[in-house]
């Protein structure tokens, strides 16, 4: 999956930092430098994992290249182990 514009509305960015200890920078990075798993949820509803300073479970609608974030928070034990298995 190619993504070259993350976009984050700045109540998420908000809410993702404040709940979850996620910064913007940490998204950015983990989705073009993390090595991202991506699983389709829905349409075009998305979840990436990565691994990038921890790993990272994204969520985030994908069109025409750009993802926009819905949330962000530290993967859960079975998120890491769908991880390390693709």
């Amino acid at each position: 999956m190619r993504i070259r514009k993350i976009l984050v509305d700045e109540e998420i960015e908000e809410k993702i930092l404040y709940e979850h200890l996620i910064t913007r920078e940490e998204i950015d990075d983990a989705l073009h430098q993390g090595k991202p798993k991506f699983l389709k949820i829905r349409n075009s509803l998305y979840m990436a994992i990565a691994n990038y300073n921890g790993y990272i479970t994204i969520i985030f609608e994908h069109e025409k290249q750009a993802a926009t974030v819905k949330t962000a928070y530290r993967s859960s034990d079975a998120q890491i182990k769908y991880y390390k298995k693709k």
